[in-house]
């Protein structure tokens, strides 16, 4: 009888021919290591040369044969990972566990590393977009190029929560106006401007910029002390 190995589809081992029967010892070479798998030793049909391979490292992925059928229990039998949010990751000879990293933290790639990636905090990104229309109602933590020959209003945002950021740069002749919404203030050191939609800043030279920080939600913002010219208060 021929053994062919097993067959996960019908979860029975293939065979062909007809059993025999007999009692004895198969004798093997004086190197063999317990459970290790015996092969042929050469192309004769001869019995029996140690492999060097377990049995059990060519079944990790099964308790038992049933497991082999499932590909979640094969793989749930031989993953690394315990935790949840855990990956897999290779490093330069194992497949290994990277637990998951603190929150908001993302994944990025690093070379010195074992395993090539790690966590690591968000990187900061402000864009910047350069506005040549007349309005611009303003996106938190967004920085706007103002360039117009006619004068350019950028409307503060209307949702907002304390660090965010607004940044504005002025490029056109036409000069920029920081507008705002009801119930809003903005504080440029000493001087506030009026509360509401009547309050706003206005640029004096074409080059004039300043950066703005919500300090609370919704309603206040105040200049980081990042700005250029001469602004002008209402």
């Amino acid at each position: 009888m021929t053994i062919y190995g097993y067959n996960p589809f019908t979860n029975n081992l293939d065979k062909s021919g007809s059993g025999g029967g007999g009692t004895g010892n198969v004798i093997g070479p004086n190197s063999s290591v317990q459970d290790d798998i015996a092969i042929y030793a050469d192309n004769t049909g001869k019995v029996i040369k140690d492999s060097g391979t377990k049995i059990t490292d060519l079944l990790a992925v099964a308790n038992n044969l049933s497991d082999v059928a499932d590909p979640s229990n094969a793989f749930d039998n031989i993953s690394p990972l315990t935790s949840k949010g855990d990956l897999l990751v290779r490093t330069a000879s194992n497949n290994v566990r990277l637990p998951a990293g603190p929150d908001n933290q993302v994944l990025t790639t690093d070379s010195s590393t074992p395993e090539g990636v790690k966590w690591a905090p968000q990187a900061f990104v402000f864009p910047f977009i350069e506005v040549t229309s007349t309005a611009q109602a303003m996106a938190i933590n967004n920085g706007y190029i103002l360039n117009n020959i006619a004068l350019v209003t950028a409307t503060l945002p209307s949702v907002s929560v304390v660090g965010d950021l607004v940044w504005i740069i002025g490029k056109g002749s036409g000069g920029w106006q920081i507008a705002q919404n009801a119930g809003q203030t903005i504080h440029f050191g000493n001087q506030d401007t009026t509360t509401g939609a009547g309050g706003r800043l206005d640029s004096t030279n074409q080059y004039d910029s300043i950066q703005l920080l919500c300090t609370a939600a919704n309603t206040d913002w105040t200049c980081t002390g990042i700005s250029q010219g001469n602004i002008s208060v209402t």
